[in-house]
């Protein structure tokens, strides 16, 4: 009888932990949030460039197995170093080229299987991030997120 209370205690601990940890993130996440948010608002107000986390590199870090935010100073720290060193090199290779290499990293947050989702759970959906897509690549990034969504299929409870 101790023995199984004392694996129930201990598998409640390990839960209390985990949810301690997920809370932790979430509240981390709220900052962050908050962050970009109070930088945006200044930076309207001073008329400087609105701010935004660099969600690919992100990516690359996170794929990269880092654990903290040290690595994305060290990020910074690199990009700014390609900038004053290889800045004058990467002036005189074609925009083609310097655009392969932003498709390139593009493409990598493409995700098929977010697009297979869509399709089994709810198909207007699908076919809404079909057309957002394909606008982008038409019409440009700013005409293509602001194309004008279909109405919202009406929810009705069963009776």
């Amino acid at each position: 009888m101790e023995k199984a209370e004392g694996k129930s205690v201990t598998t409640l601990e390990g839960f209390e932990d985990s949810e301690r940890e997920r809370l932790a993130e979430l509240e981390r996440a709220k900052r962050e949030f908050f962050g970009v948010g109070a930088a945006n608002i200044g930076a309207g107000l001073v008329g400087g460039f609105p701010v935004n986390g660099s969600q690919s590199r992100s990516f690359v870090v996170s794929d990269a197995g880092s654990k903290s935010q040290v690595a994305n100073l060290w990020a910074a720290l690199l990009v700014l170093l390609t900038l004053l060193v290889l800045g004058p090199v990467f002036a005189y290779l074609p925009a083609a080229t310097l655009a392969g290499v932003v498709i390139v990293a593009g493409a990598g947050l493409l995700a098929p299987a977010e697009f297979v989702a869509l399709w089994r759970y709810r198909r207007i959906e699908f076919w809404m991030a079909v057309f957002t897509i394909c606008a982008v690549l038409v019409i440009g990034m700013l005409g293509g997120m602001t194309t004008p969504r279909p109405p919202e299929e009406e929810v009705t409870a069963p009776a």
